[in-house]
């Protein structure tokens, strides 16, 4: 049983489930087949029965009630078959409208932008492109109603993504290297005064996503071939990072700063005192919040650093571990290392909807990134967990330092790792 290294793996657990339910399929099929000879050989012996019986009927009626029998037959013989026209002519344009919907969404995508991103693999990495799934980003209208995107996400089967925008400026996350670097030589000479002890920044592209959220299997996607000065003089680069500093704040600095890049860029400034967190400053190009931690409570496994109550709703919280057999899960893979961080809050009436509720612990010896960590819902009245969608996670955040992780977040939030289980197939010896 293997540890999932990145989300994209689902994708392989899912494509396996799939194999798995064709191969039950199949089984199934057989076990009906079956069933049906049993069932015409039943029919075959009733309606043996049957011609006896109408047989003997037919010996003893007069003309006149035989041709009222043969009448009653036809009419019989005429209701069914525009019974089995109707039905099987709504199942046929069910069939073709679901069909042609699908093909539609997908078909420029697979026709088109297939071959491309093919040669442009192909040219760049020197090996063939193989892949899971291509498919349209959509979001949910509001209306219950999905409306699709022209940004085109692709997943190999090496857990790589690619983006297509109209056929044209492709991306991909497996050569982002010299970005980050440059990024963080950047940071570094313009934020100097911060004397930075260490930092852990994710970098995203706007064109490549509609709503920003760095759980997404695609969010590291940056365009291809573009230097870090090209994408950040776009002011399309978006920046999440969580920031270690031992020296000065100067926050219009960082504000300066921040104004390079993409409006969903946000800063985590953790102030350390003699390797100590004494303060947490949430910064954005619209404004910042400032939280002096006012206390360190150890609680197993960890410890909780209180946020100033004058400036943050939450007055406690709570760590449990979860046993990850107990999250329900839709694949061949079951959670691990689970926590349910439940949140304590309480504000003045009339301060409520303006504060925050931000919450800051560190787990000891659990690694935790934006790329392995997993959601799911906590029940307020049960212990119920479900795996949450992708769509549906909450922004927390995480930085792994030695063998302990740092997590920030504003919300009651269930959380942990997942664990590949044995297919369908494998347990039979077929994979």
């Amino acid at each position: 049983m293997g540890i999932f290294k990145s989300k994209e793996e689902r994708e392989l657990i899912k494509k396996e489930k799939q194999e798995d339910k064709a191969l039950m399929k199949e089984i199934d099929q057989e076990i009906k087949e079956q069933s049906r000879k049993d069932y015409e050989k039943f029919i075959d012996e009733m309606l043996l029965e049957d011609n006896k019986e109408e047989e003997y009927l037919e010996s003893i009626m007069t003309d006149e009630e035989k041709k009222e029998m043969i009448g009653n037959k036809k009419q019989e013989a005429i209701i069914g078959i525009a019974a089995v026209v109707v039905f099987t002519s709504v199942v046929v344009i069910a069939s073709i409208l679901i069909f042609a919907a699908d093909y539609k969404s997908k078909s420029d995508l697979v026709k088109e932008s297939v071959p491309i991103l093919k040669d442009y693999y192909k040219k760049k990495y020197g090996r063939d492109l193989e892949y899971l799934n291509i498919d349209y980003l959509c979001k949910e209208n509001g209306q219950g109603e999905d409306e699709c995107s022209k940004i085109g996400h692709l997943v190999t089967t090496n857990n790589e993504h690619l983006m297509i925008i109209n056929n044209d400026h492709i991306g991909d996350d497996i050569s982002t290297g010299k970005a980050l670097n440059d990024y963080n030589e950047d940071m570094r000479q313009n934020l100097a005064s911060l004397d930075l002890v260490s930092n852990y920044p994710i970098l995203s592209y706007k064109d490549y996503y509609l709503d920003y959220n760095i759980h997404y299997d695609y969010i590291h996607v940056l365009p291809s071939n573009t230097s870090y000065e090209r994408l950040k003089d776009s002011k399309k680069l978006t920046v999440t990072e969580f920031i270690f500093y031992n020296g000065e704040m100067d926050k219009e600095l960082v504000k300066r700063y921040l104004q390079n890049f993409s409006e969903d860029s946000v800063f985590y400034m953790v102030k350390n005192v003699r390797g100590i967190p004494s303060n947490l400053t949430i910064m954005r190009q619209d404004g910042d919040e400032d939280f002096k931690i006012t206390a360190m409570l150890d609680f197993d496994g960890g410890t909780y650093y209180e946020l100033d109550r004058s400036k943050n709703t939450v007055t406690n919280v709570t760590v449990n571990k979860v046993n990850g057999e107990d999250v329900e899960v839709d694949g061949d893979y079951k959670f691990t290392n689970c926590y349910k961080i439940v949140l304590d809050e309480d504000a003045p009436w009339d301060k409520k909807d303006e504060l925050p509720s931000y919450f800051f612990i560190k787990l000891n010896n659990i690694t935790f990134n934006e790329k392995n960590i997993y959601e799911f819902s906590v029940s307020g009245y049960r212990d119920e967990y479900e795996e949450q969608e992708e769509n549906e996670y909450s922004q927390v955040i995480t930085y792994t330092n030695g063998n302990d992780t740092y997590v920030i977040g504003n919300e009651t939030i269930g959380i942990g790792n997942i664990s590949v289980e044995d297919s369908i197939l494998c347990k039979i010896g077929l994979c």
